[in-house]
C-alpha cells in the first residue's frame, strides 16, 4: 500500500484590523520593539513633511492675527516655515534621544525634552 502525500488543510484567512489571523491560531505577535523599530525605518524613508499642511497653516495664521489683525502669507513663506519648525522639532527629538541614551535609559521623557532646549537656546 502506497502512502499519498497529505497537504495539510489551512482554514480560511480572516482579516482583523490590521492583522491577518487564520482561524484556529493566535494572531501573529512580534518581539518587543520589532513593529515599532519597522515604523521608524519606514519614517526614515519618506521625504514629505510629516505634520499635515494645512492644520499647520491654520496654527501659524491663528498665531499671526493674535498678534497682528489683517496678515497675509505667500504659500513660500509658508511652506519655509513648516520646513523650517519640522527640522528644528526633528533636531530637538534627535538631541534629547541622544540624552536618554547617555543616561542609560530607554524612554524619552519630558526633562530630555526640556534639557535639549536649553542645549540647543
Amino acid at each position: 500500500m502506497v502512502r499519498k502525500k497529505r497537504v495539510p488543510y489551512r482554514t480560511p484567512k480572516k482579516v482583523r484590523g490590521s492583522e491577518t489571523v487564520i482561524e484556529g491560531r493566535k494572531p501573529r505577535r512580534w518581539k518587543q520593539g520589532t513593529v515599532v523599530n519597522r515604523e521608524i525605518k519606514k519614517l526614515q524613508r519618506r521625504t514629505d513633511l510629516l505634520i499635515p499642511h494645512a492644520p499647520f497653516c491654520r496654527i501659524v495664521r491663528r498665531i499671526a492675527e493674535d498678534n497682528r489683525e489683517g496678515i497675509r502669507f505667500k504659500a513660500e513663506a509658508l511652506r519655509a516655515l513648516h520646513e523650517g519648525s519640522e527640522a528644528y522639532v526633528v533636531e530637538l527629538l534627535q538631541k534629547a534621544y541622544a540624552l536618554t541614551t547617555l543616561q542609560g535609559q530607554q524612554m524619552l521623557q519630558t526633562r530630555h525634552l526640556y534639557a535639549a532646549m536649553k542645549i540647543m537656546s
